[in-house]
């Protein structure tokens, strides 16, 4: 169950507006799906310079958004650097993309959410099947994990605790609670290429 966090924390932080205009520019606005291929794709002609990144999603498939990931850093390792700005929300799968960006940002009212990984099975299933995709799912998320909780700067211990609330974060309050992953509060104009609604969720 997603639980969302109302506690709040009062903060102080200075306007500040975002040009997401030039470069190359991806906006994820939906599920985590094998849509993440054709995304991929397009980092591939990305040269260093600088891709823009929009996210609004619930998360999805965790295959498909390691694929992703995987072409992130490989475009890094050519000095590609990604900004990225959550506008609604990043949860789950989308989380972790979004860690992965050079530049973290959002507004202040989007959500934040990791939790622990899970899977939908469709159909019968085996006892023995269902315990091969936990173990697949645990083999995934193992190592997702381990670099989200080193972005955050928490225990282990820590992360376990969060991680099993599974709570939907503002942003605001996200950025006070963990101050090691260095997430910028947009609270001024963002600019984005023409014809892109920010606010845009679901094709």
């Amino acid at each position: 169950m997603i639980k969302v966090m109302l506690t709040v924390l009062f903060i102080s932080t200075t306007a500040l507006g975002l040009d997401m205009s030039e470069g190359t520019f991806i906006h994820i606005s939906d599920e985590i799906n094998w849509r993440m291929i054709e995304y991929a794709d397009k980092l591939n002609d990305a040269e260093g310079g600088n891709v823009n990144m929009l996210i609004t999603s619930p998360g999805g498939s965790v295959i498909a958004g390691t694929i992703f990931i995987s072409a992130m850093e490989l475009a890094q390792k050519r000095g590609v650097k990604f900004t990225c700005l959550v506008p609604i929300v990043a949860a789950s799968m989308a989380m972790h993309i979004f860690s992965y960006c050079d530049k973290m940002y959002a507004l202040p009212k989007a959500y934040l959410l990791f939790h622990e990984g899970s899977t939908v099975v469709r159909g019968r299933a085996t006892a023995k099947q269902l315990e091969t995709s936990a173990r697949q799912l645990r083999l995934l998320t193992k190592v997702l994990d381990i670099a989200l909780r080193n972005k955050l700067g928490i225990s282990k211990a820590k992360y376990r605790y969060w991680n099993e609330q599974s709570l939907l974060i503002p942003a605001s309050v996200f950025r006070r609670l963990f101050p090691a992953f260095k997430l910028h509060i947009v609270n001024g104009d963002v600019k984005v290429p023409e014809g892109v609604n920010i606010f845009q969720m679901g094709l």
